[in-house]
């Protein structure tokens, strides 16, 4: 993921957004129909207000825990549950 400019998250209204620059196939995000260049707006309906914050509450999710997200996709905002998956534990 990475920040939108201070200018794009001025226009849609959100002080802080996330856009998604990668989905890997087969992953819970492409499973749930997340695309390169989804803007989130949201997690868990809690506004996006420190970044760091944000992948935090992502990354403490249990594997199978579902994760509402409220994305805008080309000038639509939709909701998107994304069910949590294993991770690889870093050695």
């Amino acid at each position: 993921m990475m920040l939108l400019t201070k200018k794009k998250s001025d226009e849609i209204g959100y002080n802080r957004v996330f856009v998604i620059s990668e989905v890997v196939e087969s992953s819970p995000a492409a499973k749930s129909g997340l695309r390169i260049g989804d803007i989130v707006l949201t997690i868990d309906n809690t506004p996006i207000l420190d970044p760091e914050q944000s992948i935090k509450q992502i990354t403490n999710v249990k594997p199978g825990q579902p994760v509402l997200l409220k994305i805008l996709r080309t000038d639509m905002i939709e909701e998107v549950t994304v069910l949590a998956g294993d991770r690889a534990l870093k050695k």
